[in-house]
């Protein structure tokens, strides 16, 4: 899924043609599988016909997601996100669309702590989430 000069990466490697294949799918649920040409590309629609497949990829995934999750506290699981239904950490990318480390790279350490001269705002890492203080 190229995006500005091919920095768009899908997160978990080897996802690339699985998530094609989900961008079709969602495109033709959306009416809008004409308009890609032969060779894939979706040059032929607007901005917003393009924001609009993108949109509803991440709402499905996110209401995969959820639903996984709230099936699982329902059950009164354990863990709501069990590693078993994670990839592995070396299956996902270590850095994010716009060139930053994601939570799961290894250079990220969760050890620096920002001031109000860092962001205008004071806030510290915890648990692996970024949290504002209040």
């Amino acid at each position: 899924m190229p995006r500005r000069g091919g920095r768009h990466y899908v997160l978990v490697k080897g996802a690339e043609r699985a998530m094609e294949a989900f961008k079709l799918e969602i495109a033709t649920d959306l009416g809008l599988a004409e308009l890609i040409d032969d060779a894939g590309s979706y040059h032929n629609m607007t901005t917003l016909q393009v924001g609009q497949i993108g949109g509803e990829m991440v709402r499905r995934i996110t209401a995969a997601g959820q639903y996984a999750i709230m099936k699982r506290y329902d059950a009164n699981e354990g863990r709501l996100m069990p590693e078993d239904v994670l990839p592995s950490k070396e299956s996902v990318r270590s850095v994010s669309n716009n060139g930053n480390p994601t939570p799961h790279a290894e250079m990220h350490d969760n050890t620096h702590t920002m001031d109000a001269s860092d962001t205008g705002q004071s806030w510290k890492p915890h648990d692996n989430d970024i949290t504002p203080a209040h």
